[in-house]
């Protein structure tokens, strides 16, 4: 290889280049399918879990921007694939984590989670409640936390609109809900969800773990547990 670029430097740039959709490298959850270096050209194909993901772009341009800082590379070119059925499959197992059960109890719901929950609740509909989230989630961001929002009124759901996704769909990967990133929060809605669908659809997934402040915005009384399992978290916390 006439170039000296080696393929473990092209992999340790890529280490840094995270899915924005749950917030793991894309070499830790084996997205990076293969590497094929040409001279000072370096080919990179990455896959997808979904085709037509809307963040294919940002994924694209910061694979193509890590691999040009490698010394002695000059080109790159970045091949955006789709994940088969299998791949998904472990894909989805990584993001759960080992031992995970449909029936096992969230790691946010366990005695030792280090995020905290915030519920903005009311006995009556048109007081705030949805606008007081949305800044506060903002505002907790801004400090520098990680940060998640669950919607969870089921008729009067607005979080969509005040943060100007309500016409975007989250991803669902092997039965896991990747929450909407936007302004660095990840939300959940069950404005995503209708018509016809339930609560527990928030309920049984991971990506929801490295919020270190979790805030539901919710009717009183509402039970925060059917929101928190199936989810896309990540499992690292912290501020």
């Amino acid at each position: 290889m006439s170039s000296g670029v080696a393929r473990e430097a092209i992999l340790d740039a890529l280490k840094d280049v995270q899915d924005p959709e749950v917030q793991r490298s894309i070499v830790e959850m084996d997205m990076v399918k293969s590497i094929e270096i040409k001279g000072t050209t370096v080919h990179v194909e990455v896959l997808l879990t979904i085709r037509g993901c809307p963040l294919r772009t940002v994924i694209e341009d910061q694979v193509r921007e890590a691999v040009l800082r490698v010394e002695g590379v000059t080109d790159v070119n970045v091949v955006i694939g789709t994940m088969s059925d299998e791949e998904r499959q472990r894909f989805a197992a990584k993001l759960k984590g080992p031992d995970a059960t449909a029936q096992q109890t969230p790691d946010l719901l366990k005695p030792d989670t280090l995020t905290e929950f915030v519920a903005i609740a009311s006995g009556k509909g048109g007081v705030g409640k949805s606008t007081v989230t949305a800044n506060l989630a903002v505002a907790l961001g801004r400090l520098g936390y990680r940060v998640g929002v669950i919607d969870a009124d089921i008729y009067g759901f607005s979080l969509p609109n005040l943060f100007g996704v309500a016409d975007v769909k989250p991803a669902v990967v092997e039965n896991v809900v990747m929450p909407v990133q936007v302004k660095g929060i990840k939300l959940v809605s069950m404005q995503f969800f209708c018509p016809g669908q339930s609560s527990d659809h928030l309920a049984r997934s991971d990506a929801w773990q490295d919020a270190a402040k979790l805030l539901s915005r919710s009717p009183l009384g509402y039970a925060r547990r059917s929101a928190l399992g199936s989810s896309a978290w990540d499992r690292r916390h912290g501020a």
